[in-house]
């Protein structure tokens, strides 16, 4: 039997900043904004950003981090009327359309006047965000970087609220278990109207990894088993396309 968490849900992973100005978490917007949000945990994972440093620092307004050249492939925007730069936002820096890579920032006040250009995709938990403020504070020279660095030691990945992820309607049900993935990992799927059904693993940027096709697959459960043990840990997208049309989710691979 499957079950299903509310797709109404924004905030799925935890990202825990560890600076030497103190720890703040960040809950990230996976299901509203899934390629920013995977293309950020990939680099998590990767440890892109221990060490980094914030860059731009603007009291009232942002701090700005993530500059870490070579800096990976742009991503494109997302946009979602359910997100806002308001105070506490984490949102994906750019150079105009579809620019974002690894730069980000988290918004010290309300700036909202920013969302037409500039996504949002987490948010940073009230608890941690006296750091944020404290960071924001922080004395600059004339190009708004710090004059005493403010690094982030370290970026991890702490939780993941559910691992049972809600389809787009209510014909197709999809549930990855375990998630994070694991070598055990199962991906079953209902088809309550049956139908010809196309399975497929992307990752981030799109790259088909795995793909399941049957032509004939009746209503009721079905599993499949993604090989992936070789595959790097990232974030990567399942596409079940059936006669209803093109259904995705996130499937999470972290050892």
């Amino acid at each position: 039997m499957l079950f299903c968490a509310t797709f109404a849900l924004k905030a799925q992973t935890i990202v825990q900043f560890s600076t030497n100005y103190g720890k703040f978490d960040v809950e990230l917007y996976d299901t509203l904004m899934p390629i920013t949000t995977g293309n950020f945990i990939g680099l998590v994972n990767e440890k892109f950003y221990d060490g980094v440093i914030f860059h731009r620092v603007i009291e009232g307004f942002v701090i700005q981090g993530g500059y870490n050249p070579p800096a990976p492939p742009n991503i494109p925007d997302e946009f979602s009327e359910e997100t806002s730069n308001v105070q506490r936002a984490l949102g994906m820096a750019n150079a105009g359309p579809n620019t974002g890579n690894s730069q980000f920032y988290i918004n010290l006040v309300d700036n909202t006047y920013l969302d037409p250009n500039y996504p949002c995709f987490g948010i940073t938990l009230e608890e941690g965000f006296a750091v944020v403020l404290e960071i924001g504070s922080v004395p600059t020279n004339a190009g708004d970087q710090p004059i005493d660095d403010v690094i982030m030691d370290s970026l991890r990945v702490t939780g993941i609220t559910t691992s049972i992820l809600e389809m787009y309607n209510e014909s197709v049900l999809v549930e990855v278990y375990p998630n994070p993935f694991t070598i055990s990992t199962k991906i079953s799927f209902e088809i309550k109207n049956g139908g010809q059904v196309e399975l497929g693993i992307y990752d981030v940027h799109g790259k088909l990894v795995s793909q399941l096709i049957d032509d004939k697959i009746q209503a009721g459960i079905h599993t499949a088993t993604w090989n992936g043990d070789n595959a790097p840990d990232a974030v990567y997208f399942i596409r079940l396309r059936t006669e209803e049309g093109l259904k995705t989710v996130r499937l999470v691979k972290m050892n």
